[in-house]
């Protein structure tokens, strides 16, 4: 921090921290996340693939970045807002390395060249800063108003639709047909690719080519190997494949880890979905249970007192309590979404309603929650839909530790970008000037913009809210088959009619085998009984009640009157035995048998 202070003494520690974070985003994790999407084979063919996929982008917006400036240059609409503290930097800096060389020269500014060159230095970087770090706010905003047109309309919806069970059984079997699709698709994609790396493993044997290819198929699970036969292997589409090279290995090295991810999410998305049918069904089937218990397939009944009394508190959640509490959170947040919308078109008629608000009482506790309220909901919104936002083929974030490392890394940069601009766009509809945010950040505004960056972000947050109130924006979508900038997809009609199809197949496979488990428990459960009897009476009280074995002797098994009244007598031991009826379950278990 004393070099910065020596190097920037007018820069604040807080702005020292915004800066850290800046540098992060723009440098250091766009190297990681191309690191790790790399399809090399090491850390150093990795490093240098990310270093030159970073800087072809860098060298991109670094041109068309100054184009634009060296414009407002031109039209002198951009201003030299530090050129009075850059100046007396300067000119310190200029005494201290004269003093260094001895020279004792007066400055002359009209005849010291390299004194106007350090300004103009010292200019360039400085503008240069304030020109990336404000656009790269822009970007933030926009950003926001994308993620909070989703959030505002997405929230409400979710949590007004859950409180029915019907209905979220319903949105659940509208994803069915979509959630298996893309199981499919992914898993014939493996397949594809595997066959052309065992083909390219034989075809050049003995090569360095087919070692990587070996590599490769060892990462690949061995039940998705089993599944390809070799006699597929010789197909018309790999023919082109006979001149192979390094750049070709390293994409099926890529597009394989992309694929193994990809079939692991889609798999665990369907497991999922199962769960959550299986449970929906199972509360709607107990919701009049006179036991006030859900008798589910994936929940074991517990018999002990606290076992019991937390049984009934689930079913009092699930059946009684859910429903309404979400009820109402969902109308909470409707109206929240509704006070954002309206403050947000506040903007275009130049009308403070939220400052007029806020003066109604003027209570310090009372105006801080004001403040802090809609800021938290807002912040929720927008992270919500950058959660829910998925790039398919690219990045996205899912459950039960499914999300890859360059997705992880995606979202760090969002989440960093991100917080930035909303704290911009929070100030900008409260309209509270001289705050300390500004004091630390400063202004991000350029003056060719002016107002119009107000005005156009508030126009694009009401716009794409009333897109998405509508279903506008998933149609367009659908439309134009650009799928992957879904956020979560909605279900139609025909996809729930088509999912409970799907899903009917699916429970009666899932069905059998829990049968031919269960099946073979019992069948285990009867041959240990049986086991039990025949070789240990001994541990049957009923029979040693009614009967003595002991009695007899292994000399009476030699003579067939002995036997026949041995069995006649363990026959009527048997009877008594079972009358009993905490034994009658066992007596079922052997006549099953």
């Amino acid at each position: 921090m004393n070099i910065v202070k020596k190097v920037y003494p007018y820069l604040q520690k807080q702005q020292f921290i915004f800066l850290g974070q800046y540098h992060l985003v723009l440098l250091v994790l766009p190297i990681l996340q191309e690191y790790e999407d790399a399809g090399e084979f090491t850390k150093e063919q990795k490093l240098k693939r990310s270093l030159v996929n970073n800087l072809i982008i860098y060298g991109i917006f670094g041109v068309f970045g100054g184009l634009f400036m060296a414009y407002l240059f031109y039209i002198g609409q951009m201003k030299m807002q530090r050129y009075k503290k850059l100046k007396k930097i300067i000119l310190y800096n200029y005494k201290q390395f004269l003093k260094i060389k001895n020279i004792q020269i007066k400055i002359q500014k009209s005849n010291n060249y390299f004194f106007y060159l350090q300004i103009l230095y010292f200019f360039i970087r400085e503008s240069m800063m304030d020109f990336f770090a404000c656009l790269s706010n822009y970007f933030g905003q926009l950003l926001v108003v994308l993620l909070l047109g989703h959030g505002l309309v997405a929230i409400p919806r979710k949590y007004l639709n859950l409180r029915s069970q019907e209905l979220n059984l319903q949105y659940y079997q509208g994803q069915a047909k979509s959630i298996e699709a893309n199981l499919l698709k992914s898993k014939f994609q493996i397949e594809y690719t595997i066959k052309q790396l065992y083909f390219i493993r034989e075809q050049f044997k003995e090569t360095e080519y087919s070692q990587l290819c070996d590599y490769i198929i060892k990462v690949i699970p061995k039940s998705l190997k089993n599944q390809i036969e070799k006699q597929s292997l010789i197909d018309e589409k790999f023919k082109g494949l006979n001149e192979i090279n390094m750049n070709k290995i390293i994409q099926l090295h890529k597009e394989i880890k992309k694929q193994l991810g990809d079939y692991y999410r889609n798999e665990t998305k369907w497991n999922m979905l199962l769960q959550n049918i299986f449970l929906i069904e199972d509360i709607l089937e107990n919701q009049y249970s006179i036991n006030n218990k859900i008798r589910s397939t994936f929940w074991v009944e517990r018999r002990d007192l606290i076992g019991n009394f937390f049984d009934k508190l689930q079913w009092l959640w699930y059946v009684k309590l859910k429903s309404k509490i979400f009820f109402g959170l969902g109308i909470i947040f409707s109206i929240s979404s509704i006070f954002i919308v309206y403050c947000e078109l506040c903007i275009f008629f130049n009308i403070n309603q939220y400052q007029s608000i806020i003066n109604i009482k003027q209570d310090y506790f009372f105006m801080q929650l004001q403040m802090i309220a809609p800021l938290l909901y807002i912040s929720f919104c927008t992270y919500y839909g950058l959660f829910r936002i998925q790039y398919s083929g690219f990045y996205c974030f899912f459950k039960q530790q499914n999300t890859d490392g360059p997705s992880l890394l995606f979202g760090s940069i969002n989440f960093a970008r991100v917080s930035v601009a909303l704290c911009t766009n929070f100030l900008k509809i409260v309209r509270v000037n001289n705050t300390t945010y500004e004091k630390v950040m400063g202004q991000f505004d350029f003056q060719i913009f002016g107002k119009f960056s107000i005005f156009f972000f508030s126009f694009i947050l009401v716009l794409f809210t009333l897109l998405n109130l509508f279903d506008i924006y998933d149609n367009l979508l659908q439309k134009f088959n650009l799928h992957q900038f879904e956020f979560t997809p909605q279900s139609k009609p025909d996809d729930i009619e088509e999912g409970k199809k799907i899903l009917y197949k699916g429970f009666t496979f899932l069905i059998n085998i829990i049968f031919l488990f269960i099946f073979l428990a019992r069948l285990q459960q009867e041959r240990s009984l049986l086991s039990r009897q025949s070789t240990n009476l001994n541990n049957f009280a009923g029979y040693m009640n009614n009967f003595s074995i002991n009695s007899f002797r292994v000399s009476h098994f030699y003579h067939n009157d002995e036997e026949n009244k041995i069995k006649q007598e363990q026959k009527k031991a048997k009877q008594i035995f079972f009358k009993n009826p905490k034994y009658m379950n066992q007596q079922d278990d052997i006549i099953k048998v």
